[in-house]
């Protein structure tokens, strides 16, 4: 009997919970790899990020310039490489594991190549998307990297759509990083059922582990949804964009509605058509 080989994949933004999702998947006892970046002074509990797959996705960035974006860029002439690249290292790296995962914000710009190189290998994609209040994250951007609050915003609303957009069809879950941060375990526990994957370790473990990891003192910046609507200095899209996602996180049956969707769409469509 073969073993399925399943991969959990963490999406977001960055700066909205994917480090603390990388590492909270581990514990539970998906491999997310070798070659993780060290802990630092912008992330003092660790990146949980396998650098050769950010270089590999930097590499793409600087080869393919705009047409990053474009359909099946991949299979362009000059393109190709790319693409086997990323192959060898999944293959080299993940595939005699059975369930591994990933995380690295800038794969949000490459889910659909992710998705034919997995499906060329017989492996089946999970997704977990994670979001953030948009002004709690241009806060982060703020503190970690001096980004300027425009550009931390239009980086969190074309990731975020991206993530949503080019998931839907494929197993996946969505939580808010709150959600994550004030109760991690049931999260996993909600992880575990949607992707039917075991927890290798006892609750009590588990639990241990997570609380010394997961330390809500780093959050510096924690605005409610009413504060954001009302914010005049948020343009409307991010602001239904970010209202949309918090109801997804909270009803599962929203996120799986042609009403999240169709709205979703509208907006992917609006702010991909202001770039192009």
């Amino acid at each position: 009997m073969v073993r399925e080989n399943k991969a959990i994949c963490i999406l977001g933004s960055g700066r909205c919970g994917t480090s603390m999702v990388s590492r909270a998947i581990n514990l539970m006892g998906v491999d997310v790899g070798s070659h993780l970046y060290p802990a630092d002074r912008t992330n003092p509990k660790g990146y949980w990020e396998n650098s050769r797959i950010v270089k590999i996705h930097e590499k793409m960035f600087k080869t393919v310039g705009n047409n990053i974006h474009q359909p099946l860029w991949w299979q362009q002439k000059g393109y190709s490489h790319l693409k086997e690249e990323l192959m060898e290292y999944i293959t080299s790296e993940y595939l005699d594991k059975g369930v591994w995962g990933w995380k690295d914000p800038r794969t949000c710009h490459f889910i659909e190549l992710w998705n034919e190189v997995l499906n060329e290998l017989g492996v089946t994609p999970h997704f977990v998307i994670m979001v953030r209040n948009p002004v709690d994250i241009v806060h982060s951007f703020k503190k970690a990297y001096n980004f300027e609050g425009i550009s931390a915003l239009k980086l969190w609303q074309q990731r975020t759509l991206l993530c949503i957009k080019k998931t839907k069809g494929h197993k996946r879950i969505i939580f808010d990083y709150n959600q994550f941060l004030d109760n991690s375990l049931e999260c996993l526990k909600t992880i575990s059922k949607t992707f039917n994957l075991k927890i290798i370790k006892n609750e009590s473990e588990l639990k241990k582990q997570l609380r010394n990891f997961i330390d809500p003192s780093l959050q510096h910046s924690r605005v409610s949804l009413e504060r954001l609507l009302k914010d005049p200095n948020i343009d409307d899209d991010i602001k239904e964009l970010y209202n949309l996602c918090y109801k997804a996180c909270h009803s599962n049956e929203f996120f799986k509605s042609d009403i999240f969707s169709n709205k979703i769409n509208l907006l992917y469509r609006s702010f991909f058509n202001e770039l192009t």
